[in-house]
């Protein structure tokens, strides 16, 4: 019984340990959610069009609605690829 016990215990920290880790990194999602708005506005970007399935439309794909001056588009690409793929990590371990 007492190894039950002891295997009980340790889930039990990792869990905790688990969730806390959770907690900070929903908190950390929502910083750069706010942060990438605020770059967003920085650069004049508009918000991204949904697509009926709920995505995203990729930057310079043929429906999207952003439009970028030539000398910002590879920097706002960048950009936008930078801030999607930490967001994408973080929402993939919510």
């Amino acid at each position: 019984m007492t190894e039950l016990e002891e295997a009980l215990a340790k889930m039990e920290a990792e869990n905790k340990k688990l969730q806390d880790e959770n907690r900070k990194l929903k908190s950390h999602s929502g910083v750069l959610v706010r942060e990438n708005e605020s770059l967003r506005d920085r650069l004049g970007v508009k918000e991204e069009p949904m697509c009926e399935d709920g995505s995203v439309e990729k930057l310079g794909s043929p429906g999207s609605a952003v439009s970028y001056p030539p000398q910002q588009q590879e920097t706002t690409l960048a950009l936008y690829k930078a801030a999607s793929h930490s967001l994408s990590f973080l929402l993939m371990l919510m």
